[in-house]
């Protein structure tokens, strides 16, 4: 039997960053790591957006991104690595146009059925 437990979603991510920040710096000794915390709407839809910029030696190594929601119920995170503002650029265009499609896929979807349900019977 399936049990639906309540979970404070601020706790949840809180715990996720801290996980990610000392992995980092765990396994990244001579790593100087800094972490900022913003928010970011792509299409409506509004990402807690954390950043973690890994630099060694005075040159940035890595940006490690987690971008985390709750959308129509379910728990949505979505993590990527770059080692450069053009890849990042690339990667949040390609996001914006996955949430984008997908939200116009299921929009013609539901417009669809909505259509086969209102025509009327034809007898021949």
């Amino acid at each position: 039997m399936d049990t639906l437990v309540a979970v404070d979603r601020s706790a949840v991510n809180r715990q996720r960053k801290e996980l990610m920040y000392t992995s980092f710096a765990t396994n990244i000794p001579k790593g100087k790591i800094d972490s900022v915390n913003s928010y970011q709407v792509i299409d409506g839809i509004s990402f807690d957006k954390y950043k973690i910029t890994v630099t060694v030696d005075q040159k940035v190594l890595f940006n490690s991104f987690l971008l985390t929601t709750i959308y129509k119920g379910y728990a949505l995170g979505i993590s990527y690595v770059c080692m450069d503002d053009k890849t990042r650029r690339e990667i949040e265009n390609m996001l914006r146009r996955f949430l984008y499609l997908n939200k116009v896929i299921c929009c013609n979807k539901q417009l669809k059925n909505k259509e086969l349900v209102r025509q009327p019977n034809h007898k021949q």
